[in-house]
């Protein structure tokens, strides 16, 4: 009997622990054998108000020398079961020649304001040997006909960098790579060719950020960071209605910016994730940024780095953004690794799945991959993930599959950090206090910090937003010269956390 209930009691710990694997729930290859189908996958929101997310998944047209085919734009319909069929396709014979070049295709949030997600192609100009930038309006109702077109001379970069100065409009960034400089021109109802804010003189060596954005100090713009790689220097300008083309900061001796993603521990305020071989370093966003990694995921790519950094939105649906790290390519695994992270505020650095090309569902060189929401109404966010097709080189047409998110997944804590209550107190002295008190608090790990006073009624006092704190104690001196006698509660939240004290003023 003993024996019985040792065994049960291991296999319920051997299921509380265990995490699901992915579960596909859409599947689709190339048309032709070298189409390089899902090189690139484009979340869409819900294009046609049916309350399920919509996506489109480029083939590139690349392939083996003479045997490329096709480039084309695929659009499809999310649903229960999500579709199979394009409801839409933009062919590159129909748009200035044939797709061209990685990321030729890639969304640009709401350019025009009117609540849908749009996006551009990257299309070739043999008159000059560039590239045109044809930029599309999303909708019900949208069309294979392009809104605006930007003539480029070079293998310049374009796409946004999000609200950039906070009029409600995505805007758009085009990073002359030759020149080195950097054009930034706003949304609107209407946009035009005409640069709205331009770093001069930038280093021809500059990298800049592409593909992704987000609001790292909490002020409700959108910020844009970029590197110089020959110093290893990280500078980032911050948006505001009219933002400085001076950088608010500049990081020297610093890895790469990898991408700007949604918060990964609930605060709100974007994270920047670095470039690292065999890591993910993660600064927090904050009111003050600091060049030092607040945690450093561990990526199993042997001596190599991720590729792409990408949020997939909330795919356990635990109220924490989760993040992805993908390498094409790893020491200890020829076809690439895709790893998963779940958010938390103290977030492990340690993936709760990884998959590893030619290992799963018989995927080879994964490519990428994308955050695409509720594709199939579950309300659960999924995920898009691009590879090539078969085990040998016929697979240059490609393959893109859909795993479904899974609320089963469970966001373990990082261990170096205790998440008992206890771990978070408040104190004030003097209490009772005249004018001024201070108030002590520690904090078990990295946060961001608000302080709030409330009356006996409930109203707000007083607020202070204290920015991202490091673990450890912390002082703050409230004073109270300006209120009257009596009963207030001071409320210290930090991350998900929060204590109050009550404290009794005397005059």
């Amino acid at each position: 009997m003993k024996q019985y209930l040792f065994l049960l009691c291991l296999l319920c710990a051997c299921a509380v622990q265990a995490q699901p694997f992915p579960h596909v729930i859409w599947d689709r290859s190339g048309m032709g054998d070298s189409s390089l189908y899902g090189y690139k996958i484009l979340p869409l929101g819900d294009q046609n108000n049916d309350g399920y997310a919509d996506w489109a998944v480029l083939a590139a047209g690349w392939g083996p020398p003479g045997q490329a085919s096709e480039a084309r734009l695929d659009f499809y319909h999310g649903g229960n079961p999500p579709g199979v069929q394009p409801y839409r396709i933009i062919r590159g014979d129909t748009i200035h020649g044939a797709l061209a070049g990685w990321g030729a295709a890639d969304v640009l949030g709401d350019v025009n304001g009117d609540g849908y997600t749009d996006w551009f192609v990257k299309t070739l100009n043999a008159q000059h040997n560039g590239y045109v930038i044809s930029i599309y309006y999303g909708g019900s109702e949208a069309d294979t006909a392009a809104q605006t077109t930007f003539d480029i001379a070079g293998p310049d970069e374009f796409g946004t960098i999000g609200d950039f100065n906070g009029d409600g409009f995505s805007d758009l960034y085009w990073f002359h790579n030759v020149a080195g400089y950097v054009d930034v021109y706003y949304g609107g109802v209407s946009i035009d060719t005409i640069p709205d804010w331009t770093i001069h003189n930038a280093p021809s060596t500059q990298m800049v950020f592409p593909w992704s954005f987000g609001d790292l100090n909490g002020d409700g713009y959108s910020d844009y960071v970029s590197a110089d790689v020959s110093s290893n220097t990280t500078y980032i300008f911050l948006g505001g209605a009219h933002p400085d083309t001076v950088p608010a900061y500049t990081w020297p001796n610093m890895a790469w910016p990898q991408a700007i993603v949604p918060s990964l521990i609930g605060n709100r305020i974007a994270d920047l994730v670095l470039h690292a071989r065999e890591t993910g370093p993660i600064c927090f966003g904050g009111t003050t940024l600091r060049a030092e990694p607040d945690v450093t995921l561990s990526f199993p790519c042997g001596m190599s780095s991720a590729d792409e950094a990408v949020s997939v939105g909330d795919i356990n649906h635990d109220g924490y953004n989760d993040l992805v790290l993908v390498s094409s390519y790893c020491e200890n695994s020829d076809w690439g690794v895709l790893s998963l992270y779940l958010g938390h505020p103290w977030l492990n650095p340690q993936p709760v799945w990884t998959i590893e090309g030619r290992g799963w569902q018989n995927l080879v060189s994964i490519q990428t991959a994308a955050g695409l929401g509720d594709v199939n109404g579950d309300g659960i966010d999924d995920i898009a993930i691009g590879a090539y097709d078969g085990l040998d080189f016929d697979g240059w047409r490609g393959r893109c599959i859909i795993v479904a998110g899974d609320t089963m997944l469970r966001a373990e804590a990082d261990p170096r950090f205790s998440v008992e209550p206890a771990s978070f107190s408040v104190q004030a002295f003097p209490n009772p206090f005249n004018a001024s008190t201070t108030l002590t608090f520690s904090l078990p790990t990295p946060a961001v910090v608000t302080m709030e006073v409330f009356d006996v009624l409930g109203r707000c006092a007083w607020r202070k937003e204290l920015g991202r704190m490091t673990a450890g104690e912390k002082r703050e001196v409230w004073d109270a010269a300006e209120m009257t006698s009596g009963v207030y509660f001071v409320r210290v939240n930090a991350g998900e956390l929060a204590r109050v004290e009550k404290v009794m003023l005397l005059r």
